[in-house]
């Protein structure tokens, strides 16, 4: 391991059936320039061979990473534990067919430490954001100024103490849904 990388040699039989566990720590993530500006990841790897050509890799991730938050800009903390698979095979150049990673025979390394980098950045919410409550107040302030209400909210803001044939009345309602009207309220 070298400065959070993991290099995986496919020429050296040692690693089959064996277990390795590797850090992904700042500077790695620091170096990968992505959305996850830092973290600490514990990697598991247990290597096992289905062919002469084809290796098998479970990777179990656990840790956390810190993103910024998609409300406030500040960096929001997420914990990570996942389970990978992943298979490599040998093959004439480096590629990738889906979920297998295809490594040259004339060069048989890759690191794995980027393709954990991928699977936690793969495992992250859609929506990064700190717990109700947690965002920087400061900046939660600034974007609630910036904020054009809308309608229907201001709408929401006041009691409506009308009925739903209130309503109707004034939008002018359709009798076409009279009917079913007369089967709902059975």
């Amino acid at each position: 391991m070298n400065n959070g990388h993991f290099f995986v040699n496919l020429n050296d039989r040692a690693i089959l059936g064996k277990s390795f566990e590797f850090e992904i720590n700042d500077s790695f993530f620091y170096e990968m320039g992505g959305e996850i500006t830092k973290g600490h990841i514990k990697a598991n790897v247990r290597c096992e061979v289905a062919t002469a050509q084809i290796f098998l890799f479970s990777v179990h991730s656990v840790g956390s990473v810190f993103t910024p938050c998609d409300r406030c800009l500040d960096e929001v903390e997420l914990r990570i534990d996942i389970n990978n698979r992943l298979d490599v095979r040998i093959g004439d150049e480096d590629d990738d067919e889906g979920d297998t990673l295809i490594v040259g025979r004339n060069r048989p390394v890759f690191d794995l430490a980027y393709l954990v980098y991928q699977f936690v950045a793969l495992s992250l919410p859609i929506s990064r954001v700190h717990q109700p409550g947690r965002c920087n107040q400061a900046m939660m302030d600034i974007l609630n100024d910036h904020q054009v209400a809308r309608s229907d909210q201001e709408a929401d803001d006041k009691p409506d103490n009308r009925t739903s044939d209130d309503i109707d009345t004034e939008r002018g309602s359709d009798h076409r849904w009279d009917k079913l009207k007369q089967l709902l309220n059975k």
